[in-house]
């Protein structure tokens, strides 16, 4: 696993320049990213929201952050979920933050960030605000089993065949919240 923990202390990143709409949304973005050149580039996750929803989440410090892994059946094939979240203190059963990622199974590039996050030491996570400053940053152990649980979830799946990745993402967003798979088994 590669080490990759933040040695040196209070630190004021400044973000490199992305393209005018590359944060569209508030999804959680990965980001191959060089925060220590000791280090060299790594697999950060960053979250652009706005400055009330910055707050909510900073107003949770110490903050948890969590992964859940799955596969999603469609009738177009099947789907890999990454479901990041941070649960309210008050009430972990509602996060204040959730996201998630939707991958295709038999689409390898879409899997080679993940595979990269999944081998370092340490996950840092940044908040950027819409003025695209980086308006938090935090670092978790990595005790995701992220690697263990993709490799799991494609090799139950190859049988299934391709998969209509469009079509299945419709069906996707139409039938699940992500509470549904929060709450999935």
């Amino acid at each position: 696993m590669r080490n990759n923990k933040w040695q040196h202390g209070d630190a004021d990143f400044k973000l490199p320049d992305f393209p005018e709409n590359y944060f569209e949304t508030s999804l959680l973005y990965d980001l191959p990213i060089i925060l220590d050149p000791e280090v060299g580039s790594e697999i950060s996750l960053a979250v652009k929201s706005t400055g009330k929803h910055i707050f909510e989440i900073k107003s949770n410090e110490p903050i948890d952050f969590y992964l859940k892994v799955g596969a999603v059946k469609t009738s177009y094939g099947p789907l890999v979920t990454l479901l990041f979240y941070i649960p309210d203190k008050d009430n972990p059963d509602n996060p204040i933050y959730m996201s998630d990622r939707v991958l295709n199974p038999f689409d390898m590039k879409s899997f080679e960030n993940w595979f990269k996050l999944a081998n370092q030491s340490y996950w840092h996570l940044m908040l950027i605000n819409e003025k695209m400053e980086i308006d938090g940053f935090y670092e978790f152990e990595n005790g995701y089993n992220l690697q263990a649980s993709l490799e799991t979830i494609l090799i139950a799946v190859i049988d299934s065949g391709p998969t209509d990745y469009e079509l299945a993402l419709q069906e996707y967003f139409k039938e699940y919240t992500l509470q549904d798979i929060l709450h999935a088994k």
